[in-house]
């Protein structure tokens, strides 16, 4: 690249940075809404707070505050505004998933911030995996699924993407576990045999999680229910699976809690470059208790997002360096550059003050991309407890990673019924 070109990108790269000159004062309106919800654990007033934001806000839909807002009213019960945040998120970032040739090549000079941020892979998925799980909690099976299909498809548009960094991360095995669960209560075992087992396998070949104990007596149940008895078999023989009856029938209906504990990684700058800082979850495990039968149940960790987060920025970070590296050897030649032409027509005093401004102009630009949706839980977990039709109270105690008892409470009255899931979903500390 030539020098006048790189002057024309900078003009480009300036008219950007302006743009983006927002993402300090965006980062404070997170960081405000971050506090009512990490500190006070008020959810839906750091919903209330968003929604006024983006309501107020003249600039373009910002597809970081769109992924909170669903996140927020997500973990304050409200599921279908949740959804809407979510649905719009995921419509505004695919539709930006294509970069303009103008942010690309601006970038060059300006830094990633100049290209609008669409949320990494794993974090566009788990828009779906929320609206799956809100959906579920609104007992409207009909859109759950949808939502499934359309975790399907964008799992699998990631996957075939041929300019995507490689990832130690295969699939999104609590997606299909929980599309499996969603197929099964609609009576789509085939689909939900497929999905079960594709969970099983991702499990099986992902750091840090092991498959949960239920889930191949899923894939076991919905196979010979769907008449494939061979893989039924199969997966009895491989697991080891006793006799166990199945949890939605005539007489019985499932109860799953999903945990959502802590809160994403968030980053910050280094010498440049954006490193990641983790935010674990006080809780480990939880257990639940049928007061009315004595039943129990406890949790299993289905997800760790941080690790996941973690392991996706250093598969990252050589690239982020090269780019980092090779920006600032372009804002080195550009500063010089100026720095000649203003000696040719000004002399050395022009040189002088043109070479400094054109510094102090770059500097501008120099942070790092820190954006990320640092609201996604920390770990979800998963209590699945069997129990007969009609109302249970649900005791729950929740311990701390070295055994000790974090808190105890009850959930009144939950609704069991006959051949169906009920879903509840508690975001945890």
């Amino acid at each position: 690249m030539n020098l006048l070109n790189l002057l024309k990108l900078t003009a480009v790269a300036l008219v950007i940075a302006g743009n983006t000159g927002c993402t300090h004062s965006q980062r404070k309106k997170t960081e405000l809404a971050t506090k009512l919800s990490y500190d006070n654990a008020d959810n839906a007033g750091a919903a209330n707070y968003l929604e006024l934001t983006l309501n107020r806000s003249k600039e373009e839909t910002n597809v970081n505050l769109l992924m909170d807002l669903c996140a927020y009213w997500h973990y304050a019960g409200d599921y279908a505004r949740s959804n809407e945040a979510c649905q719009k998120a995921s419509a505004e970032a695919d539709m930006l998933y294509t970069k303009s040739i103008r942010e690309q090549a601006a970038s060059f000079i300006a830094g990633d911030k100049a290209i609008s941020f669409q949320g990494a892979e794993h974090e566009r998925i788990f828009l779906h995996i929320i609206g799956m799980l809100n959906y579920a909690a609104l007992d409207d099976l009909p859109n759950a699924l949808v939502q499934a299909r359309k975790f399907d498809n964008k799992l699998n548009y990631f996957s075939s993407n041929p300019d995507a960094i490689q990832s130690q991360f295969k699939g999104d095995a609590l997606g299909r576990y929980i599309s499996g669960l969603l197929y099964e209560q609609n009576r789509e075992n085939n689909d939900a045999y497929i999905d079960f087992n594709k969970a099983i396998k991702t499990f099986a070949v992902n750091p840090g999680i092991e498959v949960p104990n239920l889930l191949p007596y899923d894939a076991a149940r919905t196979a010979r229910k769907h008449g494939m008895l061979k893989e039924s078999k199969d997966t009895q023989k491989r697991f080891g699976l006793t006799k166990k009856d199945s949890p939605l029938s005539k007489q019985s209906g499932e109860v799953i809690i999903v945990f959502e504990n802590g809160f994403g990684n968030y980053k910050y700058e280094n010498d440049g470059l954006p490193v990641q800082q983790n935010r674990s979850s006080t809780v480990n495990v939880a257990r639940v208790r049928s007061l009315q039968t004595g039943q129990v149940s406890q949790s299993e960790h289905v997800k760790n997002l941080s690790l996941i987060a973690n392991v996706r920025h250093e598969e990252r970070l050589p690239e982020i360096r090269r780019r980092v590296e090779a920006r600032r050897a372009a804002r080195a030649l550009l500063s010089f550059g100026a720095g000649m032409l203003s000696l040719a027509a000004g002399g050395v005093n022009a040189s002088t003050v043109v070479g400094v401004a054109t510094n102090a102009i770059l500097s501008i630009l120099t942070d790092a991309d820190l954006r990320s949706w640092e609201t996604l839980p920390a770990q979800v977990d998963l209590a699945r407890l069997t129990l007969v039709p009609g109302k249970h109270d649900l005791a729950i105690k929740l311990y701390g990673h070295y055994g000790t008892e974090l808190y105890r409470g009850v959930l009144n009255e939950v609704v069991v019924q006959a051949g169906k899931r009920t879903w509840i979903i508690q975001k945890l500390p």
